[in-house]
């Protein structure tokens, strides 16, 4: 990243993490298959990026920069979003068939 502010020290890595520690602790709930896929392809997405940004292909130059920053954006972001929905989806819909009459 061009200026070493925007990396926050580092930390903004740790957000490549969740998508594979999510595929993990979602392994064996066969119902959230769509959510695997998804987050596969989302930490594939993210690791594209962050390649493209470090320079790998020569893509990034100082006048698309910003661009590229704000596509990464879009691959480092929504998959949290997207997961969150999909897992209290999950948790609402568990609470209902417990909280149901038998």
């Amino acid at each position: 990243m061009p200026d070493p502010r925007h990396n926050a020290f580092d930390i903004g890595y740790v957000v490549l993490l969740g998508p594979p520690l999510l595929v993990a602790a979602i392994w064996k709930h066969r119902d959230m298959s769509g959510l695997k896929l998804y987050s596969i392809a989302s930490g594939l997405a993210l690791v594209a990026m962050v390649a493209i940004l470090m320079g790998v292909g020569g893509f990034v130059t100082r006048a698309t920069v910003g661009a590229f920053q704000r596509l990464a954006a879009l691959t480092w972001y929504p998959w949290i979003g997207v997961a969150s929905y999909a897992l209290l989806r999950k948790s609402i819909r568990a609470e209902a068939q417990r909280s149901a009459p038998k």
